[in-house]
Formats: structure tokens, sequence, C-alpha cells
């Protein structure tokens, strides 16, 4: 479950620099 939400926080974080 957590593993998910970290999944989609690494992408935005790595989207938005």
């Amino acid at each position: 479950m957590a593993s998910v939400d970290i999944h989609v926080k690494e992408k935005v974080m790595r989207n938005n620099s």
C-alpha cells in the first residue's frame, strides 16, 4: 500500500525537478 504512494511521490518529485 505505502509502496504505491512512495512510487507516485517519487514520480511526481522527479517530474517536478
